[in-house]
C-alpha cells in the first residue's frame, strides 16, 4: 500500500514539474513559469518565441475601464494629415474610424443646430475666382458691425448698435424698384408695398432768369414766372376797313413782355404763349368818332385767335345815345381765355364804318394814356 501511494505522488509531482519550469533572474531570484503561457494568448495579445507582445488580432471583445483617477493616455502619437480618418465612439463606447470629409461642421450645406459664435473673431470671405485674393470681412468692434473691404483697407458699411445709424462709404444705388438706375439728383420719395425705396426725379428748377419780370405761379407742381404781356397805344389808330376784324396797330409801347413773344408795328400786332393754360385778359380802349352817335357806328374790340379765326374775348362800345357831333365810347374787358402753345393771337377791333374819323385813341384829349391791353397766365 505504501508503495502504491509513493508511486502516485511521484507521477503527480512529475506531472506538475512538466507543467512548470523554474528560471533564474539576473539578481539570482527563481521564477516558476508555465511554459504553455509562452505559446498561448487568448485575449488578442501575441505570443512569439516565448515573448508576449502587444498587437495582433483580437480574439474576443476586450474592454478597458478607466476612471477619473485611472485614465488612459497614449503618448508619442505622430502628427496626422488633413486627409486622415477620424476616431469616433459609437453609442456603446466602441471605437470606430470614419472619413474626415464626412464630419459635419454645421456650415455650408449642413443644418446648423445652434448659433455660430465667432468668439471675437472675424468672418472672412474670399473670392470664388482663385486669381482674386482680395477679401471682405464681417466683424464687430466697439459696438459697430462692419463690412471690411480688404482691397480698400476700410469699412464699406458700418451699423452702430446704439444709434442704429448706417454709414455707407462711396455708396452707389444701382437701381430703384422700377429697375432703372436713378440719375444724379434723384430722391427717395416713398416705399412700395414690399418696403423697397421708390426713386423719383427731382422737380425741375424753375425757369426764372433775372430778365423775367412777373408773378411766380405754380404750374403742375413747378414754380415759374407767369407769362405776361402788357402794351399801350403809342398814337391814335384809324379804322382801316369796315366790318373787318382788323389787327390794331400802334400798340407799340411795351410795358412787359417777359417771354419775348410779342410783336407790333403801326398796322398790326400778334403774340404766342409759351405754356398752354388760362390767361387773364384786360382791355381798356377809347373809340372816338366824328360821325356822331349812332348804333350803326358802334365799334367792338377784343382778343382774337389768328390760328382758329375766332374771338376769345370781345366787348362793344355804345354810341346810340350820343348826338351828332364828335363822340366817344370806352370799351372795358376783363375776361379769362384758354390759350395754347403753337397758336398765334392778336388784339383786334371791328369798325362798322371805314372813316378817318373813326379812331382808337392813345390818350384822352391828349392828356393821360387811355388804351391798354394785357394778357397774363393765371393757371
Amino acid at each position: 500500500m505504501k508503495k502504491i501511494i509513493c508511486v502516485l505522488l511521484l507521477v503527480q509531482g512529475g506531472f506538475l514539474m512538466a507543467q512548470t519550469e523554474t528560471v533564474a533572474t539576473i539578481n539570482g531570484k527563481k521564477i516558476t513559469i508555465n511554459p504553455n503561457v509562452l505559446n498561448k494568448a487568448d485575449n488578442g495579445l501575441t505570443a512569439s518565441n516565448g515573448n508576449i507582445q502587444l498587437g495582433g488580432a483580437l480574439l474576443k471583445p476586450s474592454t478597458l475601464i478607466t476612471t477619473s483617477a485611472y485614465t488612459l493616455a497614449i503618448q508619442g502619437l505622430q502628427a496626422g494629415a488633413a486627409t486622415d480618418n477620424v476616431l469616433v465612439i459609437d453609442g456603446n463606447g466602441v471605437l470606430k474610424s470614419i472619413s474626415r470629409a464626412s464630419v459635419g461642421d454645421n456650415l455650408g450645406n449642413h443644418t446648423a443646430t445652434q448659433g455660430l459664435n465667432m468668439n471675437r473673431n472675424d468672418i472672412v470671405f474670399r473670392d470664388r475666382t482663385a486669381a482674386n485674393n482680395n477679401t471682405f470681412s464681417f466683424y464687430k468692434d466697439a459696438g459697430a458691425l462692419g463690412i471690411y473691404n480688404g482691397l480698400k483697407g476700410g469699412n464699406d458699411l458700418t451699423i452702430n448698435e446704439s444709434t442704429r445709424k448706417t454709414s455707407l462709404i462711396n455708396a452707389q444705388i444701382w437701381q430703384g424698384t422700377d429697375g432703372v438706375g436713378p440719375q444724379p439728383g434723384y430722391v427717395a420719395t416713398s416705399t412700395d408695398t414690399s418696403g423697397n425705396i421708390v426713386w423719383k426725379a427731382p422737380a425741375a428748377v424753375p425757369n426764372i432768369v433775372p430778365t423775367d419780370n412777373g408773378t411766380v405761379i405754380a404750374v403742375n407742381g413747378q414754380l415759374e414766372i407767369a407769362q405776361e404781356i402788357a402794351v399801350m397805344m403809342t398814337s391814335n389808330f384809324a379804322a382801316p376797313n369796315a366790318n373787318v376784324q382788323a389787327q390794331i396797330g400802334n400798340l407799340t409801347t411795351v410795358i412787359i413782355d417777359n417771354k419775348r413773344t410779342y410783336s407790333a408795328n403801326s398796322t398790326s400786332n400778334n403774340f404766342t404763349v409759351t405754356g398752354t393754360g388760362y390767361y387773364l385778359v384786360n382791355i381798356n380802349a377809347q373809340f372816338f368818332t366824328t360821325l356822331g352817335g349812332q348804333a350803326s357806328n358802334n365799334p367792338s374790340m377784343g382778343l382774337y385767335c389768328d390760328t382758329d379765326a375766332k374771338w376769345l374775348a370781345l366787348g362793344s362800345g355804345d354810341l346810340t345815345s350820343r348826338g351828332t357831333g364828335n363822340d366817344f365810347t370806352t370799351i372795358v374787358i376783363t375776361a379769362a381765355a384758354y390759350l395754347e402753345t403753337g397758336k398765334t393771337y392778336s388784339f383786334r377791333a371791328i369798325f362798322p364804318v371805314a372813316n378817318s374819323g373813326n379812331v382808337i385813341r392813345s390818350s384822352f384829349y391828349a392828356n393821360a394814356p387811355v388804351t391798354f391791353c394785357s394778357v397774363k397766365r393765371i393757371k
